[in-house]
């Protein structure tokens, strides 16, 4: 097997010194491996990077500025080697494909490295699948011809409009549902409150209407067991009293609509991992998934109790390593995740904004949504919204601000919800006027 090819790196540098400057986007250090030549392309690199065009002369005066005139000779002979036609892509091609195959062959060593270290299989199976990830071949590098990305459009189009009434990605609450369209694929959505205001309520209801549509949904939870969150669902599903299952003080009807909801829960396709602790293992959990059966949605309850891969100096930079790897995981498998956060202790009396999200502003950066909850005071309403208030509240249920702060592809806005804290559940609140979904 050829993990080297000089001929070829010698046709690549001589296509960059006639021309195909664009080249220099493409190698990186590591694809070049003669040492003449890797000066030759440094030299060039250099003057690509200043802006100044790339012929004998203007290299010649780079290189006797590395202390590299005596390489001029080689220079020479790589002009007089250069073949005109459209093979100079061909040539890359071979350069990055040898950087593949000696990229893979450390891969072997990466793997031995791992399998003497102490950490667990899974976080083990993470760190060789994000190693073999990150390496690059030519047909997943470069630029795409805009054609052929509207082409790609138009297909993605179609299919929607075809699936104009398909609402699997909805989220059951008509007043957001109407605002955002549901989730989208290779979107990372944050929902983000304050303790006890109800953001697991939300997304695991938000998980369970996805999955009640016949798509795949994992669940990662590290603020609940797998059994809490199961009587939560439970009592959203049976209409059961969150507490009454609770304290397992439970009557004979109950029971007959607790056995009716879980028949119909295990019909869903929803996993539950409430052990998962790291973004290396959540990736390769979802990878395998995803290969297996397909999957649809990803659920992060809640950010700030993930732990890194590795340690950084500061925990801001700790989570905004966290934040990127979930947006990266969306794009990468093309589908919605929707990660729960904490907001600022300075959010606690006033109405929350971007800023007031917790330790990193890389989440407000790398969210494509953000849907942030409130319970105002009352010296925060205008006299019809405390009205309103009050009447959600004569029913059992409390009055909850709905606040899209961020729609990358929409509008932003705000609008209330109401939450039954008896069945653990959001629903809409519609007022005369307003439209009907």
């Amino acid at each position: 097997m050829k993990y080297s090819n000089p001929e070829a790196e010698s046709a690549v540098l001589s296509a960059i010194l006639f021309g195909k400057t664009q080249y220099l986007d493409k190698l990186t250090d590591e694809d070049i491996t003669v040492g003449s030549y890797y000066e030759i392309y440094r030299a060039m690199k250099n003057l690509y990077a200043e802006g100044t065009p790339i012929d004998l002369i203007t290299l010649n005066a780079e290189l006797n500025k590395l202390g590299k005139g005596n390489l001029m000779d080689t220079v020479i002979k790589i002009a007089d080697s250069y073949m005109k036609g459209e093979n100079h892509d061909a040539y890359l091609k071979m350069v990055k494909e040898c950087t593949a195959r000696r990229k893979i062959r450390e891969g072997l060593a990466f793997i031995q490295k791992q399998l003497e270290g102490e950490d667990a299989p899974v976080e083990i199976k993470a760190n060789i699948l994000e190693f073999f990830t990150n390496i690059s071949v030519m047909e997943q590098e470069g630029s795409t011809l805009l054609k052929d990305i509207l082409l790609e459009l138009a297909g993605r189009l179609e299919e929607m409009s075809k699936n104009v009434n398909d609402t699997g990605y909805y989220t059951g609450i008509a007043s957001l549902d109407s605002a955002m369209g549901g989730l989208h694929k290779g979107e990372m959505t944050v929902l983000a409150a304050r303790p006890s205001v109800g953001k697991t309520a939300m997304g695991t209801q938000i998980g369970m209407r996805v999955a009640s549509r016949g798509k795949v949904v994992m669940v990662f939870s590290r603020e609940m067991t797998k059994l809490q969150i199961a009587a939560r669902m439970v009592a959203n599903t049976g209409e059961v009293d969150g507490q009454k299952i609770r304290i397992g003080k439970l009557e004979e009807e109950d029971w007959d609509k607790i056995y009716k909801a879980m028949n119909e829960m295990s019909k869903w396709k929803m996993y539950i991992d409430d052990r998962t602790g790291t973004i290396g293992e959540i990736r390769a959990i979802c990878r395998e998934i995803k290969q297996k059966e397909g999957l649809d949605l990803i659920i992060v309850d809640y950010l700030q109790l993930l732990k890194p891969t590795r340690r950084a100096d500061t925990r801001e930079r700790e989570v905004a390593e966290l934040s990127r790897g979930l947006k990266e995981l969306s794009i990468e498998l093309d589908i919605p995740i929707l990660v729960l956060s904490q907001l600022n202790r300075s959010a606690s009396n006033r109405r929350p904004t971007l800023d007031t999200l917790r330790e990193s502003g890389a989440i407000e950066q790398d969210a494509d949504n953000v849907i942030m909850l409130h319970k105002p005071d009352d010296d925060e309403l205008e006299h019809d919204e405390l009205e309103l208030k009050k009447e959600v509240e004569k029913g059992g249920r409390e009055y909850v601000e709905c606040i899209l702060a961020k729609q990358r592809n929409g509008r932003v806005g705000q609008f209330p919800v109401m939450y039954n804290p008896k069945y653990l559940r959001f629903e809409s609140i519609f007022r005369e006027g307003d439209p009907v979904d």
